[in-house]
């Protein structure tokens, strides 16, 4: 591992068509914030998975695409809630609106940059999917990407509102829907940590003591 740092931080943005660096920045703001609802979703299939129904078809599908988990989610939605069919669907259109912000998202920040390095700011940034060319092309503007931001920001409040009890009914939902997230609440409450969390022993660092990270 290289753990020299660049003598000049200009190098890190080297030869990127001089994009602006307010590009950088909203797309970084995109791959945190996705990051931060990923672990959002992922600790709702966790909720989803306290009833014995659910558990064993949520131990296949621990290590799986989010596609595969939002598939995931709207299977468990319909066997913990079978008596509210609303509630199921509004889980489940939450479910394929995050795929569909996914995609987005995948595409910003695994596409290839198809005009760099002579990027115009005014007409964004031309991304394809496929680097030689058979792909699709877009072109993404920095007003588009700081848009994406905020909408995987809306979705983790959706996804708050949606699973998550609050002192109010959240618009989202009608009282009735509410009670039954609750009555599920109250049959498979939240396990009670038996002390600090599991980790596979090549785990390194924790909360408290971060082991400093290298490129």
């Amino acid at each position: 591992m290289d753990s020299n740092p660049p003598g000049n931080r200009s190098q890190a943005y080297w030869n990127l068509g001089g994009v602006p660096s307010e590009f950088l920045a909203a797309i970084g703001a995109v791959s945190v914030r996705w990051g931060q609802y990923e672990m959002f979703f992922d600790a709702g299939i966790g909720i989803l998975s306290r009833s014995p129904e659910t558990a064993e078809l949520v131990a296949k599908k621990r290590r799986s695409s989010f596609k595969q988990r939002t598939e995931l989610f709207r299977k468990l939605a319909a066997i913990c809630f079978p008596d509210s069919p609303s509630f199921c669907e509004k889980l489940g259109e939450h479910s394929k609106h995050a795929y569909e912000v996914c995609q987005k998202r995948n595409l910003l920040i695994h596409g290839f940059w198809y005009n760099s390095p002579n990027i115009d700011p005014s007409l964004g940034i031309t991304l394809t999917s496929e680097s030689d060319g058979t792909g699709d092309f877009y072109a993404i503007t920095l007003k588009e990407i700081e848009a994406l931001s905020i909408k995987i920001s809306n979705l983790r409040s959706a996804h708050f509102e949606l699973l998550y009890s609050t002192p109010e009914v959240p618009p989202a939902l009608t009282q009735t829907e509410v009670s039954v997230r609750e009555d599920y609440y109250r049959r498979y409450p939240a396990p009670k940590p038996d002390g600090p969390p599991k980790r596979e022993p090549h785990r390194v660092g924790s909360p408290l003591e971060p082991v400093p990270f290298q490129a």
